[in-house]
């Protein structure tokens, strides 16, 4: 598998469970028994772990039923399950302590955010009641598409290219930039058949391109607030095999991960060394992907 995804069905973040990962393999888990169960069977896998989850300063958190508390649901107790793994947390706050006990714990990488940003999507708070309510709900759930197709397509890249955590850190935030700045462009009636909304002309022209902006003022203050912990040149072990089925040789491939700068600059050697093996063995595994 590609990567392993945590994605709780809960209050606040179920739009999450739109994502999809088309092309590649992605596993998907909504509770965290099975999860840390296959994560900790797999230590000498270097796997990819994706939260889309609630999230603090020292851990993933959770909704409790028809209330508005939270409760930890993985905590730092739980951080040694990650050891060399790559964990990327769409959750706020995480990269205050819980993403630094990952490190600690013996993760290559955390990528997450040191802020909330759960306001991103909430453009129907107090602060913005003088616009009228389906406005503003319409503009919560563009921006929440727009998120969850920004991360796919990045992580997807990840998964099947040779690039670094730093890399997809700013392909996401350019992706998802750039297509909210791009929102004042479209007509009502593409907003409509692309996002199911319904906006008039005159609305859009009073009050939607006025929050767009607003929106992409917050994106400002949260984008610089996506960290990367650890080994900010990690490269996924994934890509190797999507880049046999596309025909590229072993030897061709072992040269150009060699001669990568972000794979020259990765100070785990163990990893270093995995990958590195993955193209010299198998190679009968090697050829058969070939044909």
């Amino acid at each position: 598998m590609d990567a392993i995804l945590l994605c709780m069905k809960k209050r606040g973040i179920r739009f999450f469970h739109k994502i999809k990962f088309p092309h590649t393999d992605v596993a998907r888990y909504h509770i965290k028994a099975p999860f840390l169960a296959l994560v900790r069977s797999r230590e000498l896998e270097y796997d990819n772990i994706l939260f889309m989850a609630h999230g603090a300063e020292d851990s993933i958190i959770t909704p409790v039923f028809r209330t508005q508390k939270f409760v930890k649901y993985i905590t730092e107790a739980d951080a040694d399950a990650f050891k060399n793994n790559f964990v990327f947390a769409v959750s706020c706050s995480t990269a205050k302590q819980f993403g630094k006990k990952c490190v600690e714990e013996g993760a290559i990488a955390y990528l997450g955010y040191e802020i909330q940003f759960g306001n991103l999507f909430t453009c129907t708070n107090a602060d913005n009641r003088t616009f009228p309510k389906h406005v503003r709900k319409s503009i919560d759930v563009i921006v929440k598409h727009i998120f969850i197709d920004s991360l796919s397509n990045a992580y997807e890249e990840f998964l099947t290219n040779p690039i670094s955590v730093k890399v997809l850190r700013e392909r996401f935030a350019f992706l998802l930039e750039q297509r909210v700045a791009d929102l004042p462009e479209m007509t009502t009636d593409q907003l409509h058949t692309q996002y199911h909304v319904r906006i008039t002309e005159h609305e859009y022209n009073k009050y939607f391109v006025y929050l767009v902006s607003m929106t992409l003022s917050l994106l400002d203050a949260i984008l610089p607030c996506l960290v990367c912990l650890g080994e900010e040149n990690y490269i996924s072990p994934s890509f190797i095999k999507y880049r046999i089925a596309q025909g590229t040789g072993k030897t061709v491939l072992c040269q150009e991960i060699k001669s990568n700068v972000s794979f020259q600059l990765i100070q785990n050697q163990n990893y270093r060394t995995y990958i590195i093996r993955q193209l010299e063995e198998d190679r009968t595994e090697i050829a058969n992907l070939s044909h």
